[in-house]
This record gives structure tokens, C-alpha cells and sequence, in this order.
């Protein structure tokens, strides 16, 4: 968990979260958004602001999001 701070920053990638993920955004072409990943195996909430749409499932969602162990979300605005 230490070492994934470190990786993001010399890869040139912002990222925040808490223990258990890292949150990317993500801007580009008329899009923006995040990825959420769960790395440390034990799951957590994720807090979305406004309704965003999950790309991998197709759901919207909103307000605090469940985030099973080593799932990964692709929110778009």
C-alpha cells in the first residue's frame, strides 16, 4: 500500500482514495470522469457527488457506492 503513491506519482498519474483504492480522473474529448480500483482486497464506499454512469456495467450511480474487493469502476459524468 505504501509502494502505490509512489508508482502513481512517477508514472504522472493523480490519483487520491483511501487505504483501499486509488481514484484517477480522467478528462479528455467532450469527457470526463474517474476510475476507481479496489487494491487491497477489503473492499469500501466510494462517494459520488453527482449521478455518473458506470461504463463496465451501465448503471448509474450516486451517493455512497459499495466497492467490493479488486472491483473497478469506469465513472463518466
Amino acid at each position: 500500500e505504501l509502494l502505490l503513491p509512489i508508482a502513481c506519482e512517477a508514472a504522472g498519474i493523480r490519483c487520491s482514495g483511501g487505504e483501499t483504492y486509488i481514484v484517477v480522473p480522467r478528462e479528455g474529448e467532450d469527457r470526463r470522469g474517474c476510475i476507481v480500483v479496489e487494491l487491497a482486497g477489503k473492499g469500501g464506499v466510494y462517494t459520488v457527488e453527482k449521478p455518473m454512469k458506470d461504463i463496465l456495467s451501465g448503471k448509474t450511480l450516486c451517493g455512497e457506492i459499495p466497492v467490493a474487493p479488486y472491483q473497478v469502476l469506469v465513472l463518466e459524468e
